[in-house]
């Protein structure tokens, strides 16, 4: 797969839910910025199971099976990737609004600034699973 390729998938997978976790948290949409946003949030189906990206609370923890390690490291590190991006190319009134700040994995594996924070990112099983 090509580097190009790559990175779609990463963007695919975690601007859904890093655009809505940014809004939430700081109050900027981002949409405007990256109009390749998916409208919908993007889910991978695997051994009959959808799961994904989501803004979770702060207690969240995942039900996955230990054998979907892999999809959630993938998941994880593209939010982080998408992040990082962002923290480039994201401005509100000229300032850098993300540059002080990094994700941590919290104890239960989600993406978070501190441990104290309200929301996070976490990987989630869809509904109708």
């Amino acid at each position: 797969m090509s580097n190009q390729k790559q990175l779609e998938y990463i963007f695919y997978y975690a601007s859904y839910t890093l655009q809505e976790y940014i809004k939430k948290k700081f109050d900027v949409d981002i949409n405007d910025v990256y109009d390749k946003i998916p409208v919908e949030q993007p889910f991978i189906i695997k051994n009959d199971i959808k799961f994904g990206l989501s803004v979770v609370s702060k207690d969240y923890v995942h039900d996955l099976p230990d054998d979907y390690n892999v999809d959630i490291t993938f998941l994880i590190n593209a939010v982080n990737t998408m992040f990082e991006t962002f923290k480039i190319t994201l401005e509100k009134n000229e300032t850098k609004i993300l540059q002080p700040f990094n994700f941590i994995l919290d104890k239960n594996n989600n993406l978070c600034f501190n441990e104290n924070d309200d929301i996070k990112i976490g990987v989630i099983r869809h509904q109708d699973n």
